[in-house]
């Protein structure tokens, strides 16, 4: 089941993640699946989380970033390349008003989705956008 939250309700959220972890950390690390397959990073003074996992062989995949405040978001995001790359190829998928966003962190688009009203049955896109596929570095 998917679940629509309010900004305020993830802000709630973040602040109750945040009073969790020691304010002397820079950023933590979860640990969601056994497995070891599925990361979360919190920045918490940039006020940031981020989800990877890996994906396939020597590949690691961004599955959400979420920020609150201009320019944390990039904050996080370049921990997390700096600790994988070139180690591991990083790849994601965001929604084309992102674009801006991650390109300008060193993300290149390799592939584009048109947008299809049969992948989005839940009607969440709710501005029709195509899906840009990226890697970091530029190389797939």
């Amino acid at each position: 089941m998917i679940k629509n939250i309010k900004y305020s309700e993830y802000l709630k959220q973040f602040d109750y993640i945040s009073k969790q972890i020691n304010p002397t950390d820079l950023f933590k690390v979860d640990l969601i699946e056994s497995d070891n397959k599925f990361l979360t990073f919190y920045n918490i003074p940039f006020r940031s989380v981020c989800a990877v996992r890996y994906n396939t062989f020597n590949t690691i995949e961004v599955l959400s970033l979420i920020s609150v405040g201009d320019g944390n978001g990039s904050k996080l995001l370049n921990y997390i390349t700096s600790i994988y790359y070139p180690r591991f190829k990083i790849v994601l998928n965001s929604f084309e008003s992102n674009n801006k966003f991650y390109t300008k962190n060193g993300f290149k688009c390799y592939k584009v989705d048109l947008y299809n009203p049969t992948y989005d049955p839940y009607e969440l896109n709710k501005n029709k956008e195509n899906v840009n596929y990226y890697t970091y570095g530029g190389s797939i």
